[in-house]
């Protein structure tokens, strides 16, 4: 399988991705989308309250956490980015996932 970087430039090339390949590269990008998410609700919070800039509540941490998780995802596989834990063809990830849509579902009720 493709970087996650050959993937998506092959695709903005108007060039063929597999199935696969595009499945591992949503799954990747997803989980990059949470830790990028986390990270600025991290940082936001500790400005909200008055805390000094020190790690997860540092501008500068954040930006180098955002870049070194990109730059890993990016050279290598998604399939192997994900890994099998998080592998939508996992059966335990699923029950999991069902389990976790449930309590979400509970919750927003």
């Amino acid at each position: 399988m493709r970087t996650l970087h050959e993937i998506i430039e092959a695709v903005k090339s108007n060039q063929d991705a597999t199935v696969e390949e595009m499945t591992y590269a949503i799954c990747a990008m997803s989980a990059l989308s949470a830790f990028d998410t986390k990270s600025l609700m991290n940082w936001n919070k500790a400005e909200k309250e008055g805390r000094k800039p020190f790690m997860i509540y540092s501008g500068e941490y954040n930006f180098k956490e955002h870049h070194r998780r990109w730059h890993e995802a990016l050279n290598i596989s998604p399939k192997k980015y994900v890994g099998w834990e998080n592998d939508p063809a996992n059966p335990n990830y699923q029950e999991f996932r069902k389990f976790a849509l449930r309590l979400v579902d509970k919750v927003s009720k």
